[in-house]
């Protein structure tokens, strides 16, 4: 079985966020199960051709778009026994910000294009395109239109997977025009969504099947209440739409063999985590007391993320002994807000406003409990690192957290409000301080769970099987 595997991020090359990780990790799975997987991505001015061996390749081509010719430059690397291709661009490619600017909707098309042309330029004749997001759905709807009668993909199959339905990719109906794409799919069965063309709602409606990251977000998004506009189209598709789980790369996140932490621990010698602990509070100008519980929070400042709950209660820490991180980039006014903090909570509070792979191990290491409140979460990939750092999160009973935390490995709450949120921070200072036995089972019970990619990419197998029948 032949997999071409589509992202517009892939760590380590790109990352903005878990859609990264997902990219690189679950190829590699499904390689080692004898799926013959590649991954086609952005060659953005970032990505560092040097330290990832990434060459030119002998294979060039053209693509229409924009009422112009772009002309398309091939490079390729290996990462974990995985071929990678990168698409290198310079009208289109040649940025860091991936999700911005007057012509991200061409960028994505060109990218859709591309990927297509390429799988024919090195004769991958693929059994199943695995598209993630709105920055690839467009190859579904390709498939399906301009590319309907092309013999080489007869019998390829798409399956789109939606990430987070938050990110749709809206543009004006103009777009179609300029990415060639024809004006007859452009109604509310189709293309359209409230006059505008959305990339997403192509995705969906033109996939062979659909997923999400976790089971409970795919019974969540055929509601109103979190089905962002598009409950509709995928309750009509609902018998082709899967939840699976998330994994993380178990040998990349390991705090027995991980080289980014100050300190290595196992389950079985857990007390070596509070070394961590000590030389980030040095290193973050904290007060050094390996005794005062350290909460941390990674991931992007917004609404999702429940950083508005962070937010509310966050002064009302001066008041314990406990101490918080903050790592993340996002939204301006939280950032403002937080740097604020830092100063009336001075040696208990760090903000770090920047993406920092380094940083961020460091903290996961050192956290007694991580912070994950989210509005709503597709699945998340932080609470599962977390875990495996012996981290105990704390999370909203929603989503992927819902299917990934339980009261043996968490604490959780249930509403979306500042109450709830700050109760059950009491109730973790109580457990840290009071029941330290059952505190260090948790971390232990955290740290045995196993969320690598064995079992979801399983899961991949026997839907990509199922859509072949």
């Amino acid at each position: 079985m032949k997999v071409a595997f589509i992202s517009s991020e892939v760590y380590p090359f790109s990352k903005t966020g878990g859609l990264a990780d997902v990219a690189q990790s679950l190829p590699a799975a499904l390689n080692k199960k004898g799926i013959n997987t590649i991954i086609i991505t952005p060659f953005y001015s970032s990505i560092d051709k040097q330290k990832f061996n990434i060459r030119k390749s002998y294979i060039s081509f053209s693509v229409f778009i924009n009422f112009n010719i772009e002309y398309i430059e091939v490079f390729e690397t290996e990462y974990k026994e995985t071929k990678v291709y990168f698409f290198s661009n310079k009208n289109y490619f040649q940025t860091d910000n991936f999700y911005e600017g007057k012509n991200v909707g061409i960028r994505f098309a060109l990218f859709s294009y591309a990927a297509i042309e390429l799988c024919k330029k090195i004769n991958f004749k693929p059994d199943i395109f695995h598209l993630n997001d709105w920055q690839t759905s467009l190859i579904s709807v390709l498939l399906k239109t301009n590319y309907l009668n092309d013999k080489f993909f007869h019998k390829t199959k798409t399956l789109l997977t939606i990430h987070n339905l938050a990110y749709q990719g809206y543009f004006p109906k103009d777009i179609l025009s300029k990415i060639g794409i024809s004006p007859h799919i452009f109604h509310y069965k189709g293309i359209e969504f409230y006059g505008q063309v959305n990339f997403l709602k192509g995705g969906i409606v033109f996939s062979d099947f659909l997923n999400t990251v976790s089971p409970s977000y795919a019974n969540e998004i055929l509601t109103y209440e979190a089905g962002r506009g598009l409950d509709g189209i995928l309750k009509e598709r609902k018998e082709c739409l899967y939840g699976i789980l998330n994994g993380i790369d178990y040998e990349i996140y390991n705090p027995e063999t991980d080289k980014l932490i100050f300190q290595n621990y196992n389950p079985s010698l857990i007390e070596k985590k509070l070394i961590n602990k000590v030389e980030l509070q040095k290193k973050l100008k904290l007060k050094v007391d390996s005794d005062t519980i350290l909460f941390s929070f990674i991931g992007r400042l917004t609404e999702q993320k429940g950083i508005e709950l962070v937010a509310n209660i966050i002064e009302n820490f001066k008041f314990l002994n406990v101490q918080t991180v903050i790592l993340g980039e996002g939204d301006v006014y939280y950032k403002n807000f937080f740097k604020k903090s830092e100063k009336t909570l001075k040696g208990k509070f760090s903000a770090n406003f920047t993406f920092d792979e380094k940083l961020a191990r460091q903290i996961y290491a050192a956290s007694d409990f991580f912070l994950m409140p989210s509005l709503f979460e597709p699945c998340g990939i932080s609470q599962l690192i977390s875990m495996r750092y012996g981290t105990i999160p704390i999370v909203r009973e929603v989503g992927g957290l819902k299917d990934t935390v339980d009261s043996q490995t968490g604490l959780i709450f249930k509403n979306f409000s500042n109450k709830e949120f700050f109760d059950i921070i009491l109730k973790s200072i109580e457990t840290y301080y009071s029941n330290k036995n059952f505190f260090k089972k948790m971390q232990i019970n955290c740290m045995l769970k196993d969320f690598s990619w064995e079992s979801s990419a399983n899961e991949y197998i026997r839907i990509y099987k199922k859509l072949l029948n």
